[in-house]
Protein backbone atom coordinates (compact mmCIF):
# COMPACT_ATOMS: atom_id res chain seq x y z
CA UNK A 1 0.00 0.00 0.00
CA UNK A 2 1.27 3.40 -0.86
CA UNK A 3 0.91 6.08 1.72
CA UNK A 4 2.26 9.41 2.70
CA UNK A 5 5.01 9.81 5.28
CA UNK A 6 4.16 10.48 8.89
CA UNK A 7 5.67 11.07 12.26
CA UNK A 8 4.64 10.59 15.91
CA UNK A 9 5.13 8.71 19.08
CA UNK A 10 4.91 5.00 19.64
CA UNK A 11 1.89 3.06 18.36
CA UNK A 12 -0.54 1.42 20.63
CA UNK A 13 -3.65 -0.57 20.10
CA UNK A 14 -6.22 -0.57 22.82
CA UNK A 15 -8.46 -3.55 23.49
CA UNK A 16 -11.45 -2.23 25.32
CA UNK A 17 -12.10 -5.55 26.97
CA UNK A 18 -12.53 -6.92 30.39
CA UNK A 19 -9.32 -7.78 32.22
CA UNK A 20 -8.22 -11.38 32.05
CA UNK A 21 -7.64 -13.78 29.17
CA UNK A 22 -10.42 -15.85 27.65
CA UNK A 23 -10.49 -19.65 27.85
CA UNK A 24 -8.64 -21.32 24.98
CA UNK A 25 -11.85 -22.77 23.58
CA UNK A 26 -13.76 -19.50 23.55
CA UNK A 27 -13.57 -16.26 21.62
CA UNK A 28 -11.82 -13.35 23.35
CA UNK A 29 -14.18 -10.95 25.15
CA UNK A 30 -13.45 -8.19 22.59
CA UNK A 31 -15.52 -9.75 19.82
CA UNK A 32 -17.83 -6.75 19.45
CA UNK A 33 -17.00 -3.15 18.56
CA UNK A 34 -18.12 -1.73 21.89
CA UNK A 35 -15.54 -3.86 23.71
CA UNK A 36 -12.49 -3.18 21.54
CA UNK A 37 -9.36 -3.84 23.57
CA UNK A 38 -6.35 -1.44 23.50
CA UNK A 39 -3.09 -2.65 21.92
CA UNK A 40 0.15 -0.79 21.12
CA UNK A 41 3.69 -1.20 19.81
CA UNK A 42 6.33 -0.52 22.48
CA UNK A 43 8.54 1.62 20.24
CA UNK A 44 8.25 5.05 21.85
CA UNK A 45 10.80 6.65 19.50
CA UNK A 46 8.96 5.53 16.36
CA UNK A 47 12.04 3.81 14.93
CA UNK A 48 10.04 1.32 12.85
CA UNK A 49 10.97 -1.79 14.87
CA UNK A 50 8.74 -4.79 14.10
CA UNK A 51 7.30 -5.96 17.42
CA UNK A 52 4.33 -7.92 18.74
CA UNK A 53 1.42 -5.79 19.84
CA UNK A 54 1.03 -5.39 23.59
CA UNK A 55 -2.51 -5.96 24.90
CA UNK A 56 -3.36 -3.50 27.67
CA UNK A 57 -6.47 -5.48 28.62
CA UNK A 58 -4.60 -8.72 29.33
CA UNK A 59 -1.10 -7.43 30.06
CA UNK A 60 0.37 -9.78 27.45
CA UNK A 61 0.98 -9.75 23.71
CA UNK A 62 -1.46 -10.39 20.87
CA UNK A 63 -0.09 -13.86 20.14
CA UNK A 64 -1.99 -17.13 19.83
CA UNK A 65 -5.40 -15.49 20.34
CA UNK A 66 -8.10 -18.15 19.62
CA UNK A 67 -10.75 -17.33 17.02
CA UNK A 68 -12.93 -20.40 17.69
CA UNK A 69 -16.66 -19.91 17.27
CA UNK A 70 -18.75 -20.96 20.26
CA UNK A 71 -22.46 -21.26 20.71
CA UNK A 72 -24.18 -18.07 21.74
CA UNK A 73 -21.19 -15.84 20.90
CA UNK A 74 -21.93 -12.25 19.88
CA UNK A 75 -19.09 -12.51 17.38
CA UNK A 76 -19.72 -10.82 14.01
CA UNK A 77 -23.04 -9.30 15.04
CA UNK A 78 -23.41 -6.06 13.11
CA UNK A 79 -19.80 -6.07 11.87
CA UNK A 80 -19.27 -3.79 8.87
CA UNK A 81 -18.46 -5.19 5.42
CA UNK A 82 -14.90 -5.46 4.13
CA UNK A 83 -14.50 -2.56 1.70
CA UNK A 84 -11.51 -0.85 0.12
CA UNK A 85 -10.28 2.42 1.67
CA UNK A 86 -11.60 5.72 0.41
CA UNK A 87 -8.59 7.98 1.05
CA UNK A 88 -8.04 11.54 -0.23
CA UNK A 89 -6.41 12.19 -3.58
CA UNK A 90 -2.79 11.08 -3.51
CA UNK A 91 -3.46 8.23 -1.07
CA UNK A 92 -4.18 5.25 -3.28
CA UNK A 93 -3.15 2.18 -1.25
CA UNK A 94 -3.39 -1.31 -2.60
CA UNK A 95 -6.40 -3.20 -1.27
CA UNK A 96 -7.90 -6.52 -2.30
CA UNK A 97 -11.11 -5.88 -0.33
CA UNK A 98 -14.50 -5.31 -1.93
CA UNK A 99 -15.55 -2.26 -3.90
CA UNK A 100 -16.78 0.89 -2.21
CA UNK A 101 -20.40 -0.26 -2.66
CA UNK A 102 -20.32 -3.89 -1.52
CA UNK A 103 -23.06 -6.43 -1.89
CA UNK A 104 -24.61 -7.96 1.21
CA UNK A 105 -23.69 -11.57 0.56
CA UNK A 106 -21.51 -13.44 3.09
CA UNK A 107 -18.48 -12.75 0.86
CA UNK A 108 -18.51 -9.12 2.10
CA UNK A 109 -18.02 -10.03 5.77
CA UNK A 110 -15.25 -11.47 7.90
CA UNK A 111 -16.01 -14.35 10.31
CA UNK A 112 -15.08 -14.82 13.97
CA UNK A 113 -13.87 -11.25 14.32
CA UNK A 114 -12.15 -9.53 17.23
CA UNK A 115 -11.77 -5.77 17.73
CA UNK A 116 -8.88 -3.70 18.95
CA UNK A 117 -8.29 -0.02 19.54
CA UNK A 118 -4.93 1.25 18.28
CA UNK A 119 -3.26 3.63 20.70
CA UNK A 120 0.14 5.32 20.91
CA UNK A 121 1.54 3.90 24.13
CA UNK A 122 0.89 2.12 27.41
CA UNK A 123 -1.09 5.12 28.71
CA UNK A 124 -3.76 4.56 26.00
CA UNK A 125 -2.99 8.01 24.59
CA UNK A 126 -3.99 8.99 21.07
CA UNK A 127 -1.20 9.52 18.54
CA UNK A 128 0.49 12.86 19.08
CA UNK A 129 1.84 13.15 15.53
CA UNK A 130 1.91 11.52 12.12
CA UNK A 131 3.31 8.00 11.85
CA UNK A 132 3.47 5.29 9.25
CA UNK A 133 1.85 2.25 10.90
CA UNK A 134 2.12 -1.25 9.44
CA UNK A 135 0.19 -4.21 10.90
CA UNK A 136 0.58 -7.88 9.88
CA UNK A 137 -0.72 -11.27 10.99
CA UNK A 138 2.46 -13.27 10.34
CA UNK A 139 2.77 -16.13 12.82
CA UNK A 140 -0.97 -16.83 12.90
CA UNK A 141 -2.14 -20.39 12.28
CA UNK A 142 -4.00 -19.40 9.12
CA UNK A 143 -4.64 -16.31 7.03
CA UNK A 144 -6.80 -13.51 8.34
CA UNK A 145 -8.55 -10.39 7.12
CA UNK A 146 -7.61 -7.01 8.60
CA UNK A 147 -9.59 -3.77 8.39
CA UNK A 148 -8.66 -0.43 10.01
CA UNK A 149 -11.16 2.34 10.76
CA UNK A 150 -10.82 5.91 11.90
CA UNK A 151 -13.08 5.74 14.94
CA UNK A 152 -15.28 2.71 15.55
CA UNK A 153 -17.79 2.22 12.70
CA UNK A 154 -21.47 2.49 13.50
CA UNK A 155 -24.10 -0.27 13.31
CA UNK A 156 -24.53 -2.00 9.96
CA UNK A 157 -27.49 -4.07 8.82
CA UNK A 158 -26.40 -6.66 6.21
CA UNK A 159 -29.98 -6.87 4.97
CA UNK A 160 -30.24 -3.18 4.16
CA UNK A 161 -29.26 -1.33 1.02
CA UNK A 162 -25.44 -1.53 0.58
CA UNK A 163 -23.70 1.46 2.12
CA UNK A 164 -20.33 3.22 1.85
CA UNK A 165 -18.05 3.28 4.86
CA UNK A 166 -16.25 6.65 4.81
CA UNK A 167 -14.05 5.91 7.82
CA UNK A 168 -12.30 2.71 6.61
CA UNK A 169 -8.65 3.58 5.92
CA UNK A 170 -7.01 0.18 5.29
CA UNK A 171 -8.22 -3.32 4.38
CA UNK A 172 -6.59 -6.64 3.35
CA UNK A 173 -8.34 -9.94 2.72
CA UNK A 174 -5.06 -11.84 2.81
CA UNK A 175 -3.72 -14.34 0.30
CA UNK A 176 -3.74 -18.09 0.84
CA UNK A 177 -0.63 -19.15 2.72
CA UNK A 178 0.54 -15.54 3.36
CA UNK A 179 0.02 -13.11 6.19
CA UNK A 180 -2.31 -10.15 5.79
CA UNK A 181 -0.80 -6.70 6.04
CA UNK A 182 -2.12 -3.12 6.11
CA UNK A 183 -0.40 0.25 6.30
CA UNK A 184 -1.79 3.68 7.04
CA UNK A 185 -0.81 7.07 8.43
CA UNK A 186 -1.93 8.35 11.80
CA UNK A 187 -3.06 11.93 12.32
CA UNK A 188 -2.54 13.78 15.61
CA UNK A 189 -5.25 13.23 18.20
CA UNK A 190 -7.19 10.59 16.28
CA UNK A 191 -8.12 7.09 17.40
CA UNK A 192 -8.23 3.97 15.23
CA UNK A 193 -10.19 0.74 15.43
CA UNK A 194 -8.85 -2.56 14.10
CA UNK A 195 -11.06 -5.51 13.09
CA UNK A 196 -9.36 -8.89 12.56
CA UNK A 197 -11.08 -12.13 11.62
CA UNK A 198 -11.15 -15.12 9.33
CA UNK A 199 -11.81 -14.75 5.59
CA UNK A 200 -15.48 -14.87 4.53
CA UNK A 201 -17.06 -18.36 4.68
CA UNK A 202 -13.96 -19.79 6.39
CA UNK A 203 -14.57 -22.74 8.72
CA UNK A 204 -10.96 -23.00 9.91
CA UNK A 205 -9.94 -23.15 13.52
CA UNK A 206 -7.44 -20.35 14.01
CA UNK A 207 -5.16 -18.53 16.43
CA UNK A 208 -4.21 -14.92 15.77
CA UNK A 209 -0.83 -13.20 16.17
CA UNK A 210 -0.43 -9.49 15.40
CA UNK A 211 2.82 -7.61 14.88
CA UNK A 212 3.44 -4.08 13.70
CA UNK A 213 5.77 -1.17 13.14
CA UNK A 214 5.40 2.50 13.97
CA UNK A 215 7.72 4.75 11.98
CA UNK A 216 8.00 8.41 12.90
CA UNK A 217 8.36 10.22 9.57
CA UNK A 218 7.42 13.75 10.62
CA UNK A 219 10.25 16.22 11.09
CA UNK A 220 10.50 18.10 14.40
CA UNK A 221 8.76 21.48 14.36
CA UNK A 222 11.44 24.07 15.12
CA UNK A 223 10.49 27.42 16.66
CA UNK A 224 12.71 30.53 16.91
CA UNK A 225 11.17 33.57 18.59
CA UNK A 226 12.18 37.02 19.78
CA UNK A 227 9.77 38.74 22.17
CA UNK A 228 10.92 42.24 21.18
CA UNK A 229 13.58 43.75 18.95
CA UNK A 230 15.90 45.92 21.05
CA UNK A 231 18.41 48.48 19.90
CA UNK A 232 21.20 46.82 17.91
CA UNK A 233 23.71 47.81 20.57
CA UNK A 234 21.91 45.72 23.19
CA UNK A 235 21.78 41.97 23.81
CA UNK A 236 19.08 40.05 21.90
CA UNK A 237 17.35 37.19 23.75
CA UNK A 238 15.89 34.51 21.46
CA UNK A 239 14.01 31.32 22.36
CA UNK A 240 14.98 28.31 20.24
CA UNK A 241 13.12 25.00 20.68
CA UNK A 242 11.57 22.05 18.84
CA UNK A 243 8.60 19.75 19.30
CA UNK A 244 11.02 16.85 19.83
CA UNK A 245 14.53 15.73 18.99
CA UNK A 246 17.93 17.22 19.79
CA UNK A 247 19.57 20.31 18.35
CA UNK A 248 22.09 19.40 15.63
CA UNK A 249 23.00 22.85 14.29
CA UNK A 250 22.83 26.51 15.33
CA UNK A 251 24.34 29.17 13.07
CA UNK A 252 24.25 32.97 13.22
CA UNK A 253 25.01 35.45 10.48
CA UNK A 254 25.02 39.25 10.37
CA UNK A 255 24.42 40.72 6.93
CA UNK A 256 25.11 44.31 5.94
CA UNK A 257 22.79 46.37 3.77
CA UNK A 258 24.96 45.59 0.73
CA UNK A 259 24.39 41.86 1.29
CA UNK A 260 27.95 41.22 2.41
CA UNK A 261 28.36 39.30 5.66
CA UNK A 262 29.96 40.70 8.77
CA UNK A 263 32.72 38.64 10.44
CA UNK A 264 31.49 35.41 12.03
CA UNK A 265 30.11 35.71 15.53
CA UNK A 266 31.97 33.84 18.26
CA UNK A 267 30.23 31.44 20.62
CA UNK A 268 31.23 31.75 24.24
CA UNK A 269 30.34 29.58 27.19
CA UNK A 270 30.19 31.86 30.21
CA UNK A 271 29.27 30.30 33.51
CA UNK A 272 25.88 31.90 33.23
CA UNK A 273 24.69 32.97 29.81
CA UNK A 274 23.76 36.49 30.91
CA UNK A 275 23.32 39.72 29.01
CA UNK A 276 26.27 41.33 30.77
CA UNK A 277 28.62 38.47 29.89
CA UNK A 278 28.66 39.17 26.16
CA UNK A 279 30.87 41.50 24.14
CA UNK A 280 30.20 42.72 20.62
CA UNK A 281 30.13 39.85 18.11
CA UNK A 282 29.52 37.12 20.72
CA UNK A 283 26.65 34.76 21.56
CA UNK A 284 25.86 32.04 24.07
CA UNK A 285 23.13 29.43 24.56
CA UNK A 286 21.68 28.08 27.79
CA UNK A 287 18.83 25.59 27.33
CA UNK A 288 16.33 27.12 24.94
CA UNK A 289 17.61 30.67 25.50
CA UNK A 290 19.99 32.14 22.92
CA UNK A 291 21.60 35.50 23.71
CA UNK A 292 23.37 37.49 21.00
CA UNK A 293 25.30 40.76 20.87
CA UNK A 294 25.60 41.58 17.22
CA UNK A 295 28.48 43.54 15.70
CA UNK A 296 28.16 47.32 15.41
CA UNK A 297 25.75 48.17 12.62
CA UNK A 298 25.74 50.92 10.03
CA UNK A 299 22.18 51.85 9.10
CA UNK A 300 19.91 48.82 9.04
CA UNK A 301 21.40 45.33 8.84
CA UNK A 302 20.03 41.82 9.36
CA UNK A 303 20.73 39.22 12.00
CA UNK A 304 19.92 35.66 10.91
CA UNK A 305 19.50 32.70 13.29
CA UNK A 306 19.33 29.17 11.81
CA UNK A 307 18.52 26.09 13.91
CA UNK A 308 18.16 22.38 13.10
CA UNK A 309 16.86 19.49 15.23
CA UNK A 310 16.87 15.72 14.57
CA UNK A 311 14.65 13.15 16.29
CA UNK A 312 15.55 9.56 17.14
CA UNK A 313 14.03 8.30 13.89
CA UNK A 314 16.42 10.50 11.89
CA UNK A 315 13.87 13.12 10.77
CA UNK A 316 15.35 16.61 10.68
CA UNK A 317 13.49 19.89 11.05
CA UNK A 318 14.91 23.35 10.31
CA UNK A 319 13.84 26.95 10.79
CA UNK A 320 15.33 30.45 10.58
CA UNK A 321 14.53 33.90 11.89
CA UNK A 322 15.65 37.03 10.06
CA UNK A 323 15.78 40.04 12.41
CA UNK A 324 16.29 43.67 11.36
CA UNK A 325 19.17 45.24 13.27
CA UNK A 326 18.73 48.95 13.74
CA UNK A 327 20.96 51.19 15.83
CA UNK A 328 18.46 53.51 17.53
CA UNK A 329 20.70 54.85 20.29
CA UNK A 330 22.03 58.38 19.57
CA UNK A 331 25.52 59.53 20.54
CA UNK A 332 25.90 61.58 23.71
CA UNK A 333 28.09 64.57 24.53
CA UNK A 334 30.85 64.25 27.07
CA UNK A 335 30.34 66.23 30.24
CA UNK A 336 31.11 69.93 29.71
CA UNK A 337 30.94 69.68 25.91
CA UNK A 338 30.43 71.34 23.53
CA UNK A 339 31.90 74.65 24.64
CA UNK A 340 33.19 77.82 23.04
CA UNK A 341 36.56 79.32 23.99
CA UNK A 342 37.96 82.62 22.64
CA UNK A 343 41.59 82.53 21.52
CA UNK A 344 41.60 86.22 20.65
CA UNK A 345 39.09 89.01 20.23
CA UNK A 346 37.74 87.69 16.91
CA UNK A 347 38.92 84.09 16.98
CA UNK A 348 37.11 81.37 18.94
CA UNK A 349 37.31 77.60 19.15
CA UNK A 350 34.35 75.20 19.36
CA UNK A 351 35.42 72.16 21.34
CA UNK A 352 33.39 68.97 20.88
CA UNK A 353 33.61 65.53 22.51
CA UNK A 354 30.89 62.87 22.23
CA UNK A 355 30.53 59.14 22.67
CA UNK A 356 28.69 56.69 20.41
CA UNK A 357 30.83 56.79 17.27
CA UNK A 358 32.04 56.09 14.74
CA UNK A 359 30.29 58.84 12.86
CA UNK A 360 30.87 62.55 12.26
CA UNK A 361 30.78 65.96 13.94
CA UNK A 362 29.02 68.86 12.22
CA UNK A 363 28.99 72.54 13.26
CA UNK A 364 26.44 75.03 11.91
CA UNK A 365 26.25 78.77 12.24
CA UNK A 366 22.51 79.19 12.16
CA UNK A 367 21.40 76.95 9.29
CA UNK A 368 24.74 77.09 7.44
CA UNK A 369 27.14 74.18 7.74
CA UNK A 370 30.61 75.53 8.62
CA UNK A 371 32.49 72.41 9.69
CA UNK A 372 32.30 68.60 9.28
CA UNK A 373 34.65 65.89 10.47
CA UNK A 374 34.25 62.10 10.07
CA UNK A 375 35.83 59.80 12.64
CA UNK A 376 36.19 56.04 12.96
CA UNK A 377 36.58 56.17 16.72
CA UNK A 378 33.97 55.45 19.32
CA UNK A 379 34.79 58.77 21.03
CA UNK A 380 34.47 61.59 18.51
CA UNK A 381 36.38 64.86 19.14
CA UNK A 382 37.01 68.11 17.30
CA UNK A 383 38.24 71.62 18.14
CA UNK A 384 37.95 73.79 15.02
CA UNK A 385 38.76 77.50 15.21
CA UNK A 386 36.79 80.28 13.57
CA UNK A 387 37.58 83.94 12.84
CA UNK A 388 34.43 85.95 12.48
CA UNK A 389 33.46 89.62 12.16
CA UNK A 390 31.88 91.41 15.06
CA UNK A 391 28.45 90.05 15.95
CA UNK A 392 26.52 87.34 17.78
CA UNK A 393 26.68 83.81 16.34
CA UNK A 394 24.24 81.00 17.21
CA UNK A 395 26.16 77.75 16.93
CA UNK A 396 24.56 74.32 16.51
CA UNK A 397 26.85 71.37 17.22
CA UNK A 398 25.78 67.91 15.98
CA UNK A 399 27.22 64.45 16.68
CA UNK A 400 25.85 61.76 14.33
CA UNK A 401 26.62 58.03 14.20
CA UNK A 402 26.67 55.88 11.08
CA UNK A 403 23.01 54.98 11.56
CA UNK A 404 22.23 58.72 11.41
CA UNK A 405 21.18 58.91 15.03
CA UNK A 406 22.04 62.44 16.20
CA UNK A 407 22.47 64.54 19.29
CA UNK A 408 22.77 68.31 19.02
CA UNK A 409 23.40 71.31 21.22
CA UNK A 410 23.01 75.08 20.76
CA UNK A 411 25.39 77.74 22.07
CA UNK A 412 26.35 81.25 21.05
CA UNK A 413 29.45 83.37 20.68
CA UNK A 414 29.59 87.15 20.75
CA UNK A 415 32.44 88.71 18.80
CA UNK A 416 33.08 92.34 19.79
Amino acid sequence: MRTRGVRSAALAVILVASIGSAPSAAMPPNDVRSEAAPIFIADSAGLGLRLNFQNLATGGTVAGVPLNDVGGSRDDEGDPPLVAPNLPAGDLPFSNCNSRNPDVTPFAFAARTVWYSLVADATSAAFAGRNLVTIDSAGSSTRHVISVYETVPGPFDPGAVPILLPNVIACDLGVTGLASQVSFITEPGRTYALMVGLPPLSNATSTLTLSGRVLDVEAPRVAISLAQIPDAAETFSYEVSASDGAQTALTLEQVMRSGAPRPALRQVTPHSCSRAALARGEYCQAGTTLRVRWHNVAGTERGVVNAAYRDLAGNEGRNRLDTPLRDRRPPRFARGYPNVRFASRRRFVVRVACFGGPGEIRIYFGATLRYKKATARGTMTAAPGFVRPRGIYFIRTVCADRSNNVVDSWSFAQVR
